[in-house]
């Protein structure tokens, strides 16, 4: 019952902020892909309660059944960069916001991800939508400046990826939604970005 889950369990049961230090080591270590899922877990080590020992149990059991998959990497002819920005609407049960992530890839393979709660509410799946694009534009941002300073950036622009058309379309409009004007400055930032680009390379 939703009680039970609640309930508190002492600390000589099960101590919670030892075991998810233990985790946390593993996971840094030798674990990555799974990182999401401890900062999940961490954000709960100071609650003994039992649903989160139970969340413990399964994160750890979950490493233990999956300790001989790899993170594999791919050498590919097809080495494009782009990031691919997504993210959640509201599923943040203490706070009501949602997820944003992304993902930066190297061809195909994955070399930097993040999943993070932003500081503010969306109103809506577009609005958060849009802050995960602006999220990964920065990202690609940062990263085509390295590339450059290593001297293997490939010249063009380093695309950005929504699955979000509403995002899009916003980008691509000198209109503003009447429910996303409180976020037009981050929206014009982005539009900003994308006409730069394009002209850098017309």
């Amino acid at each position: 019952s939703w009680q039970s889950k609640h309930e508190f369990v002492p600390t000589e049961v099960f101590n919670v902020r030892m075991i998810a230090g233990a985790l946390s080591w593993i996971t840094l270590a030798y674990r990555p892909a799974e990182v999401l899922s401890l900062a999940c877990v961490l954000r709960f080590m100071h609650t003994q309660t039992a649903a989160v020992v139970e969340a413990c149990k399964h994160f750890a059991s979950w490493l233990l059944g999956t300790r001989d998959d790899p993170l594999v990497f791919v050498a590919t002819e097809e080495m494009v960069t782009a990031i691919f920005g997504d993210s959640s609407h509201a599923n943040d049960r203490l706070t009501s916001r949602g997820y944003i992530g992304r993902l930066l890839r190297v061809g195909i393979n994955t070399i930097s991800w993040k999943s993070t709660l932003p500081k503010t509410v969306s109103l809506s799946s577009r609005d958060g939508e849009l802050q995960a694009a602006i999220h990964a534009c920065k990202c690609i941002i940062g990263f085509g400046i390295l590339l450059r300073d290593l001297g293997i950036h490939p010249g063009g622009p380093l695309p950005v990826y929504s699955d979000s058309s509403a995002t899009v379309d916003c980008v691509n409009s000198d209109m503003i939604h009447k429910e996303s004007r409180w976020n037009s400055i981050r929206l014009n930032w982005l539009r900003q970005q994308v006409l730069e680009i394009g002209r850098a390379h017309v």
